[in-house]
């Protein structure tokens, strides 16, 4: 259990102005409250010091009670009224001696001024509340969970913070104060503190509870004492899931070539899972096997990998190749990443061929097109992505009636349509007439992320020309989940 007082008073600093005042008086005392006690009553007082400087009035002529004793340990020492705090308003000292119990009227005399206390004085009404709350009902391991406590005067009269204002924590972290506090707590005004915890892998399941008391030490007892309490709780909820992702040992091949895929199961969760019952499926690849023994369990961040091929055949040499990884397992909560591909571009030897024309046996003015696709390949949710098209002639002959096609990933939506280019059927189509030989022609298109799940966004790129075969080009963006943000915590106030 742990006493937090709600900040003590430092030491008197040096430099105190002596005052014995004529005239305009400028210390002047109040009444803060009265309250009943058995036989008698007992006086609140304060008092206000608008100067700007602190004052010394020992007990004496200016600086005593009526009825005697005179001397019954009052305040010698008088702080400047303050400006008020921000979100605060106090700007004077409500409670500037001991609380005194008398009979009938009490009166002191300050600096040529008098305060009376008597059953007609203003009534106190002492009331404090301690209000515990989180900022979320669940949370994973890893992640800060923020308690905040607030300290709120509910009652009628100004509350005393330094020395009578504390509050009792149990299993919360240490609590800091947020932004300036006041000396004294005028009603209806609230003091603040917050405390991070971080469950770990071993919280798992638990129900993670904490409790704060406030409490104030006044002669008078507080009007309410029910408020005093209050308990929040988080869950730690752990995740169990496997995740799936696919590589490649190149990103562009050849007909006649294999390309080598590795699949790729990760367990992205909280707690072990175990593999009895995992199956890892990829129809597109030959000779697929675990590299290694498969455990038992899969820990946390742990992974294991699949190795399979790819036979790269010239039919590809249009549409490029890719492959359907998929994993499944009894009791996954997480369909969302259980599948995964990996586009690859096929092209260069078969793909480049040189076909007879019907000219009168004579052979067609043949060319051959290259494509590049250059951009984003890492975005967070609702974020921005951008990528460069190039084509360019990289034969001898002029390539007529060039064609550019660009297939948008899933989810992406253009934040405006590009220069030259018609959008048909979802794909942006851009005719571009005769290319010289060497001549390059480069586009970009921006396009957006909006509120899509996380995961891989594979696009493609089309050319072809009148006399030049199709060329293809595939392109891969990582969208990724918005990090959550992370709240500053405030230094600890004197």
């Amino acid at each position: 259990m742990t006493h937090t007082r709600l900040s003590a008073l430092g030491a008197l600093t040096g430099g105190a102005l002596l005052l014995w005042t004529s005239g305009a008086a400028a210390v002047t005392p109040q009444v803060t409250c009265v309250a009943p006690r058995p036989g008698g009553l007992t006086a609140y007082f304060g008092y206000s010091n608008p100067t700007p400087n602190q004052a010394i009035i020992p007990p004496g002529p200016l600086n005593r009670f009526s009825p005697a004793p005179s001397d019954r340990g009052q305040d010698v020492v008088f702080a400047p009224d303050t400006a008020p705090r921000p979100g605060y308003g106090d700007d004077r000292t409500w409670f500037g001696t001991p609380a005194l119990d008398f009979t009938g009227s009490l009166t002191w005399n300050l600096d040529g001024q008098a305060a009376t206390a008597s059953a007609a004085s203003p009534a106190c009404g002492f009331d404090v509340a301690a209000d515990l709350s989180t900022d979320r009902a669940t949370a994973r391991p890893g992640e800060d969970v923020t308690w905040t406590v607030r300290i709120r005067n509910t009652g009628i009269t100004p509350v005393p913070r330094i020395v009578s204002l504390f509050f009792v924590t149990q299993d919360l972290p240490p609590m800091v104060n947020v932004g300036e506090q006041p000396d004294e707590l005028l009603p209806g005004e609230d003091l603040f503190y917050r405390g991070i915890t971080r469950p770990g892998r071993d919280d798992c399941g638990r129900l993670l509870t904490g409790a704060v008391q406030a409490n104030l030490t006044l002669e008078t007892r507080e009007t309410n004492l029910a408020n005093n309490n209050s308990a929040a709780s988080f869950t730690v909820a752990c995740v169990s899931d496997l995740a799936v992702s696919v590589t490649t040992d190149a990103t562009s091949y050849s007909p006649g070539q294999n390309a080598q895929y590795t699949i790729t199961v990760t367990n992205p969760g909280d707690v072990p899972v175990a593999t009895a019952g995992l199956t890892v499926t990829d129809p597109a690849l030959a000779d697929l096997a675990p590299a290694g023994a498969v455990p038992a369990q899969l820990g946390p961040g742990a992974s294991l990998t699949y190795r399979g091929t790819l036979a790269i055949t010239q039919a590809m040499c249009g549409t490029g190749a890719r492959n359907d990884a998929r994993i499944s397992l009894p009791g996954d909560t997480n369909p969302a990443n259980d599948t995964a591909f990996r586009a690859v571009t096929v092209t260069g030897g078969l793909c480049t061929q040189v076909t007879p024309g019907d000219g009168g046996g004579i052979a067609a003015q043949r060319t051959t097109l290259g494509l590049a696709t250059q951009g984003s390949t890492r975005v967070q949710v609702g974020g921005l992505a951008t990528y460069r098209i190039t084509v360019r002639n990289r034969g001898r002959n002029p390539a007529r009636d060039v064609v550019l096609q660009q297939f948008l990933p899933t989810g992406a939506a253009l934040t405006q349509q590009p220069k030259g280019a018609r959008l048909v059927s979802g794909r942006l189509v851009w005719r571009l007439g005769t290319l010289a030989p060497g001549a390059t022609r480069t586009f970009r298109v921006s396009v957006r992320f909006g509120t899509v799940t996380p995961g891989d966004r594979a696009g493609s790129a089309v050319a072809v020309a009148g006399n030049a075969p199709r060329v293809r080009t595939a392109f891969e963006t990582q969208v990724v989940a918005r990090p959550r943000p992370v709240t500053p915590q405030p230094p600890v106030a004197g």
